[in-house]
């Protein structure tokens, strides 16, 4: 066949508007385009001269490929030629004749048809609003533990979010279709027949929206996919590369004050990136070494003390006082031992220091810090006082 005599054209109704879905159909071909088929969401259409045809949607029942053949055979008794099955759902027939006549005349008899659509529909939804409510509740509660921040601002990508808004937005729209379909059922069964004319556009930016999305959400994680392999995050890093990027680094050797000894006479040190959608710079950067006095004994039989630093740089900087606020705020102990302070400097915005004893033994000394727009978090175990190492995580934080 001539490919200049075809064309496609996506569908501005959704699958379930059977008035708006009959009325665009007529309006193509009063445009000279005749449906063929259907492609995922888009009329394949045949183009000739403009023509006023009818078309008509008959709810399709076992035969989900086409009309069984009594359908088939009564509609086209009455002037009406089988076109095609739109997505297993509905079979699509359409008349050119204006005097062709109604196969349904009895508006309650043709209501019973969609009992079982609407059945399926309401189930589809009520399940939804399930997952919508249990979406809301994990929310609120992430609200309440005080977890917000850890779960949301240090976690949250652009393809999670754009997945949320994805699923928010096809929950609502299968609530939409539910009680469209109910509505008309509910007019037939009122003895009312369906109103074959419909202003369809109105609901067309809907359909364009969920296209759209579908793109998005596409492009979203391929990019995302695309960023990971080039943004390094999966590489480990040595302290000397993190220098160089402009990470501010925590010496392990600083806090020892030169009692940390190891193999080459430097302690052990790699990090490693994260990211995210509102904190896009994100470091972890560990460093262990021996000492002959303090921490756990490691391989070489000599006393261990190690620590991470957790490193942020929102991508707002109003974001570090809460995201300093909500890390402070989950090294709070719970044992008789917690040791909390604030600490005073007026080189830092901010600085808490936890200190509590271990289930397995030893201590955790926690700093929390920020200044400007860097938030720093440091997990320290070993004799030092991290408390009185605080000029050393401020010099380190300002580039000094």
């Amino acid at each position: 066949m001539d490919k200049d005599k075809t064309c496609s054209r996506y569908a501005p109704v959704n699958k379930y508007d059977i008035p708006g879905m009959e009325s665009w159909l007529e309006d193509m071909a009063a445009r000279g385009l005749f449906l063929k088929g259907f492609t995922l969401g888009f009329g394949d259409f045949k183009k000739g001269a403009p023509k006023q045809v009818r078309y008509r949607l008959e709810l399709a029942g076992k035969e989900k490929d086409g009309p069984d053949a009594e359908i088939y055979q009564l509609y086209r008794d009455s002037g009406w030629r089988y076109i095609t099955t739109f997505q297993k759902r509905f079979h699509i027939f359409m008349a050119e004749d204006s005097a062709a006549r109604e196969l349904h005349t009895d508006p309650v008899v043709q209501s019973y048809t969609l009992d079982k659509l609407t059945r399926e529909l309401v189930v589809s939804s009520a399940i939804s609003a399930v997952m919508m409510a249990a979406l809301l509740a994990a929310l609120i509660y992430v609200i309440i533990s005080g977890s917000f921040v850890r779960n949301v601002i240090l976690n949250a990508t652009a393809a999670n979010l754009l997945a949320l808004l994805f699923w928010l937005f096809v929950d609502a729209r299968s609530l939409t279709w539910a009680i469209q379909v109910y509505r008309l059922r509910k007019r037939l069964r009122s003895g009312l027949p369906i109103a074959h004319r419909k202003n369809y556009r109105r609901g067309a930016a809907a359909q364009y929206a969920e296209i759209a999305l579908w793109g998005i959400a596409a492009a979203a994680l391929i990019s995302g996919w695309v960023l990971q392999a080039n943004m390094g995050l999966n590489h480990s890093y040595r302290l000397p590369e993190l220098q160089k990027e402009g990470i501010p680094i925590v010496a392990l050797s600083s806090i020892e004050q030169g009692r940390t000894t190891a193999e080459g006479g430097n302690q052990y040190g790699s990090g490693w990136k994260e990211y995210s959608l509102l904190v896009p710079v994100q470091y972890v950067i560990s460093q262990y070494g021996f000492t002959e006095t303090a921490g756990q004994t490691g391989g070489n039989g000599m006393p261990q003390v190690s620590m991470t630093a957790y490193y942020y740089r929102p991508a707002f900087a109003f974001l570090a006082k809460p995201l300093f606020d909500a890390l402070a705020g989950e090294g709070r102990g719970t044992g008789a031992e917690a040791d909390r302070r604030t600490l005073d400097t007026p080189h830092l915005d901010g600085a808490v220091y936890t200190k509590r004893e271990e289930a397995q033994g030893g201590q955790m000394q926690r700093l929390v810090a920020y200044q400007g727009s860097q938030v720093i978090l440091v997990l320290y175990q070993g004799d030092a006082d991290l408390s009185g190492k605080l000029d050393i995580v401020a010099k380190a934080l300002n580039g000094q």
